[in-house]
């Protein structure tokens, strides 16, 4: 399982420090492994929705690119690995 997707690996990098200093401002810390992981299903709605709809994320910023979306989904679908 060498190629898994791991928090530490992969996920963090996809949070830019714009968003992780917009969403501190509203409580979520997307530098923080355990907010993200306890917030992955709500994070994974917005980053699938496209700029112009209501609850878009990154908020200000340009949409995920596919593999980034399928990569985090895949992280979720296989427990949230830390490591």
């Amino acid at each position: 399982m060498s190629n898994a997707i791991t928090w530490n690996n992969q996920v963090k990098d996809y949070f830019t420090q714009m968003e992780v200093g917009c969403m501190r401002n509203i409580g979520l810390n997307l530098a923080s492994y355990d907010d993200v992981k306890n917030n992955a299903d709500s994070i994974l709605n917005r980053v699938k929705r496209q700029p112009t709809e209501s609850g878009f994320m990154p908020k200000g910023g340009k949409r995920w690119v596919d593999s980034q979306i399928n990569n985090f989904e895949q992280w979720i679908t296989d427990g949230c690995p830390e490591n």
